[in-house]
């Protein structure tokens, strides 16, 4: 499903994945993935032999990715008439906002934009607080360049408020295109989403726009890690991306760039060169990673015992040959499936790719070690039970260590992604098999981790595990918020 400016609507009739953070109307695509982006996947299961022919093409591991509703001036295109007025007035308040009255001007109509959202709060009990995050609630929006983006926290609300909300905000955004990206929680899992992670540090300067709810953030993480693991997942899950679209949004790039940098608080480059940001990228990311300190390796985790058995790879291949591959330590994906991920030297062209790994995910070995470790173990544990080679050496003949309490946190890294998505917009149109493999491949895996200290990625024993809690015939909003309540308690231990 491409991009489209012009809808602001969720199909959900692709494998898509969330992002959430530079979110766009992408369903399930992205943010999961999404807090952003915080990337997390959703594997298949081992579904009962009647269902295994109807899913085998299910496999939900793009779907988590985070992603919400469009954003506004920094994902405008220019594919209609009224995008290239949109476009053509965004470079002139770029170009005019540090004028005195027009930056005054500017900053009266971000100010209106807000208030508009806030009022939202007046009409509805329920919707106890309405906040900005991110420039603007830190006082570094640039008019013309930075989004407004929101977080709505709830008091018990239904799918119905929901939706009204999201009409309303629609309708606001068509007025105020600096309007970007919405998140909503529950109040009661605010404690949970704020202590860890980068939202969870930004959030001591939400700005509240609206409602009388008084939030006190709570966050108690590793500033360092936090923020080399929101960078690694910027240039994953948003970068990538839009780097091997075609053609290719220069600068979308070196705003991603630049995000990455600041993150890790480097200075940004001025490079414009895609395949030089793509080496920039790789190479702050790896400096970064290598300067941590040492992790904490006791009590370690024993992945036969937590994942029930260990895969062997498929049909290693030797490493390549031609002076194009040379620079390429190895090129893994899922057992029987395509490349995933491209593993490469520091002084790795890109540009000399083979066209068979585009698409790919591209890292050097920092990056990749550190992806699968503290961004995304589902990734990690479904290449451990079984991968395909397709050139170089295996990089996971031998298990990453990790401690147990290193995976503990970084499950919890990625489900805070779960506590917001039961309010995110398209689950009601999603499929049933899709909803079917959200639900188990994502919600009742995280939870039974929480509540066993195992994975499982088996349909079978998931459902034996909870037995006749979180049948998948229950409502979807009241069920997904259900379980986000009891992952919210385990988070909060």
């Amino acid at each position: 499903m491409q991009y489209n400016a012009a809808n602001r609507g969720l199909s959900c009739e692709k494998s898509v994945r969330f992002r959430k953070v530079g979110a766009t109307t992408r369903c399930i695509e992205n943010h999961c993935p999404a807090r952003g982006v915080r990337g997390l996947q959703v594997k298949s299961l081992s579904k009962p032999p009647e269902r295994a022919a109807q899913d085998a093409e299910s496999n939900v591991d793009a779907r988590i990715r985070a992603g919400l509703l469009q954003k506004g001036w920094a994902e405008h295109g220019a594919t209609t008439t009224v995008n290239v007025v949109a476009s053509w007035i965004q470079r002139l308040v770029r170009a005019t906002h540090d004028w005195p009255l027009a930056g005054s001007m500017y900053r009266s109509i971000y100010a209106v934009a807000a208030g508009s959202v806030g009022d939202l709060a007046s009409r509805e009990p329920r919707l106890a607080g309405v906040y900005a995050r991110h420039s603007y609630a830190l006082g570094t929006w640039e008019p013309g360049r930075s989004d407004i983006d929101i977080t709505a926290v709830w008091m018990d609300p239904n799918p119905e408020l929901v939706d009204q909300f999201y009409r309303d905000y629609a309708r606001l955004q068509r007025r105020f295109p600096m309007l970007g990206e919405v998140e909503m929680i529950d109040e009661r899992h605010l404690a949970a989403y704020t202590t860890r992670g980068v939202s969870g540090l930004e959030s001591r300067r939400w700005k509240r726009l609206g409602g009388k709810h008084s939030f006190e953030c709570r966050y108690a993480g590793d500033e360092r890690m936090d923020r080399i693991r929101h960078a690694v997942s910027i240039y994953c899950h948003q970068f990538l991306p839009r780097f091997w679209e075609q053609p290719r949004q220069v600068n979308t790039l070196s705003r991603l760039t630049a995000k990455v940098a600041r993150q890790l608080d480097e200075s940004s480059s001025k490079e414009t060169d895609p395949a030089t940001l793509l080496g920039i990228c790789l190479h702050k990311l790896g400096q970064a990673i290598r300067k941590l300190p040492a992790a904490d390796k006791t009590p370690m985790v024993d992945y036969c015992e937590l994942l029930g058995t260990l895969g062997q790879p498929q049909a290693p291949a030797e490493s390549g040959g031609s002076q194009a591959d040379a620079a390429i330590l190895s090129a893994i994906g899922h057992s029987g499936g395509a490349v995933r991920h491209v593993i490469v030297r520091d002084d790795f062209d890109v540009k000399s790719i083979d066209p068979r790994y585009q698409n790919a995910t591209i890292m050097n070995a920092e990056v990749f070690r550190f992806y699968l470790s503290f961004v995304d173990p589902l990734e990690h544990f479904t290449l451990l039970l079984g991968r395909s080679v397709h050139e170089g050496t295996d990089p996971l003949h031998d298990p990453f260590p990790l401690s147990k309490s290193a995976l503990r946190e970084t499950v919890c890294h990625y489900a805070v992604d779960l506590l917001t998505f039961p309010y995110r917009p398209g689950l009601a149109t999603m499929t049933d098999r899709q909803f079917r493999d959200l639900l188990y491949g994502w919600f009742l895996r995280t939870l039974k981790y929480f509540e066993d200290g195992k994975f499982t990625f088996s349909y079978d024993e998931l459902r034996a595990h909870f037995g006749p809690r979180y049948e998948e015939s229950q409502a979807r909003f009241p069920l997904l918020h259900s379980i986000a309540a009891d992952v919210s308690s385990h988070m909060a231990r």
